[in-house]
């Protein structure tokens, strides 16, 4: 049993508890003590019928203790001016940790769709991306685990106007299509096009003249269209081979230029007309453009900017215009045009499925999700909010529940310059470049470990250390907290990083290949691991299921990126103070395998979530 079966049975004693007292039914929340001469867990109830009934906490924490039948392992004290704690016996927590680990199912089958990384196919991916990806990723792999049927989308943005740039780069200003030789497609567009042709626009506004041309030929079946997607798709095998590299995968592609082929946009812009949502404007700075009535969401009649408009003048349609039938596509408010089939096999042997317009395979359900999480940064919480406004009105549905935006502060370069990471002023650090220097800091660490390591072997394990580095970073902060990217730090291989955590999983693993035995664990052997470090990892792999489950409900991958280092330095006490290996008592020799065992059982499964991999040796 482990802390978070322990939480439900408190609840359930408690409750006939208080109605053995003749107390009124309240909500009962069971919390975790800060110290352990308190007991592990505890209940402010007490407080709660105090208040109601006013009377003083103490007397009810007393009465309820006396009602509470007795429990085997559990003991409730009363504590002034009024808690209720209780106690679990340590040598049945030590066992029933030590033989059982469940990982909660919450979902019961709930489908959820979670749309993350969607970068822009004109660019590599760059840090502030891969914070978006190793957010989206975590999450999906948590909510997979927990019993979510989980179906991960990657945008694919391939008719705005970040393509037109490129295209006005290649078409207009001379750029060759083919970079120089060792160099990815998507670094080279991003890198020299993307950025050169933003710069040439001020000198030569005639190329932003190009742009509009482009920007309608993206929306037909043209010369320029079928170049957009060679060039596009020639960008996004790039990006995804980036994204395979941190240990991402996705289920679907979907593609913008589809949702216009299939005129995904007429239904949608129907029902707001009819709902007198969108409105065309006769005069102004915006005449000739259809809006977002200043009715709907949290609009601003007096500050619409090109995020409100949702047709140009040109009847070109803005990325608002697209983003609102895809989420209704996602919810299953809209009927499902598209046709799929196979685009690529992934590192996992997965198939990567795609939108398509043409005839397309047999598939697995995509759309129509019981809830749809959208993983974009902050500055788009406006146009987030304004989505789920329209469908709610469209639909007269309740939708705050159903659509999710997961925003996450920026990633910036710097503390002291505050610089934020922009693909158009090419201001950034690539991923590939990120991982590429932290492999070869750790290709170094790694052979003065292993002088005789075949050099291949080497590479693998510096390149894995280098992954958990980079996701461990990205994603231990909070959500709305920015992250400063800064090489030397990110280069550490000790202290709250995701190599540590990596040694502490190798540690274990070296005492279980040198002990060369399956420990048994009995209630003798479990009451001798008593000692204070040894209690508090027992009582920190107990918290295994409450740690996922609090990450699932709370959409917080964070959460486990703590509980990994907390275990990790707990267990790193244990093996500094509890010999195992030379323990000369055999019971407790066992003992305290048997903890080494659960330990990389539970560090195991918590890394797996975070997409971190965990070598057996560094």
């Amino acid at each position: 049993m482990t802390l978070r079966e322990y939480k439900k049975t408190i609840i359930q004693i408690l409750e006939k508890a208080i109605e053995k007292s003749g107390l009124p039914k309240v909500e009962l929340q069971v919390n975790e003590t800060t110290r352990p001469e308190f007991g592990q867990l505890y209940v402010n109830t007490p407080f709660t019928l105090g208040k109601i009934l006013r009377r003083r906490p103490i007397d009810i924490a007393l009465e309820l203790a006396g009602n509470i039948e007795p429990q085997e392992d559990l003991v409730a004290i009363p504590f002034q001016p009024g808690y209720l704690n209780f106690r679990i016996n340590g040598t049945q927590l030590a066992l029933k940790t030590l033989r059982e680990s469940i990982i909660p199912d919450l979902g019961k089958g709930e489908r959820v769709i979670i749309e993350h990384t969607s970068v822009n196919p004109n660019k590599a991916l760059h840090v502030g991306h891969g914070r978006n990806l190793v957010i989206g990723d975590s999450i999906a792999r948590i909510l997979n685990a927990t019993g979510h049927v989980t179906t991960v989308i990657n945008y694919v943005d391939d008719s705005g106007v970040q393509v037109a740039d490129i295209l006005v780069g290649f078409l207009y200003s001379g750029y060759p299509v083919w970079p120089s030789k060792g160099k990815k497609f998507d670094q080279y567009v991003g890198d020299e096009v993307y950025v050169g042709v933003n710069e040439q626009y001020s000198a030569t506004p005639s190329l932003e003249e190009k742009r509009k041309l482009i920007l309608q030929k993206l929306e037909g079946d043209n010369e320029i269209s079928r170049f957009a997607k060679e060039i596009t798709v020639r960008i996004l095998n790039d990006q995804l081979r980036t994204s395979w590299r941190l240990n991402a995968r996705y289920d679907l592609l979907a593609f913008e230029s589809e949702i216009i082929s299939l005129r995904l946009w007429d239904d949608i812009f129907r029902k707001m007309k009819s709902a007198r949502i969108a409105k065309y404007e006769e005069e102004g700075r915006l005449k000739g453009t259809w809006v977002i009535d200043q009715k709907t969401g949290s609009t601003d009649r007096k500050n619409v900017g090109d995020e409100k408009v949702l047709v140009r003048s040109d009847g070109t349609a803005t990325y608002i215009a697209k983003d609102i039938p895809f989420a209704a596509w996602k919810l299953g408010l809209t009927e499902d045009k598209f046709s799929y089939s196979s685009f690529s096999k992934q590192p996992d042997g997965s198939i990567l499925w795609r939108t398509s317009t043409k005839d397309g395979e047999d598939h697995p359900k995509f759309g129509g999700a019981n809830r749809v999480i959208t993983v974009i940064d902050v500055r788009q919480n406006n146009l987030q909010e304004i989505i789920r406004s329209v469908l709610e009105a469209v639909s007269t549905l309740s939708l705050r529940d159903r659509y999710i935006h997961l925003g996450y502060e920026v990633v910036i370069l710097s503390r002291e310059s505050g610089t934020k990471m922009s693909g158009r002023k090419g201001v950034y650090v690539n991923v590939d470049e990120a991982l590429n220097a932290i492999s070869q800091r750790a290709m170094i660490e790694t052979r003065k470990r292993n002088p005789g390591a075949r050099q291949e072997w080497v590479e693998s394990i510096a390149e894995k250390i280098a992954i958990a580095a980079l996701r461990y970073t990205l994603v231990k902060q909070d959500l709305d907290k920015v992250v400063v990217f800064d090489f030397a730090e990110s280069l550490r291989l000790d202290g709250e990083t995701g190599p540590y955590v990596q040694y502490s999983f190798a540690r274990a693993c070296r005492i279980i290949e040198k002990a060369g035995e399956e420990p048994i664990i009995s209630e003798k052997s479990a009451s001798l691991l008593n000692k204070e470090w040894e209690s508090s990892l027992i009582l920190s792999l107990a918290k295994l299921g409450l740690r996922i489950e609090e990450s699932a409900l709370n959409l917080s991958p964070k959460n486990l990126a703590k509980y990994t280092f907390f275990l990790s330095s707990q267990f790193n006490a244990f093996y500094e103070r509890s010999p195992v290996i030379q323990e000369q008592d055999e019971e407790l020799r066992n003992a305290r395998l048997a903890l080494v065992h659960r330990f990389k059982y539970s560090l195991g499964i918590v890394t797996s979530l975070l997409g971190i991999d965990t070598p057996e040796k560094i």
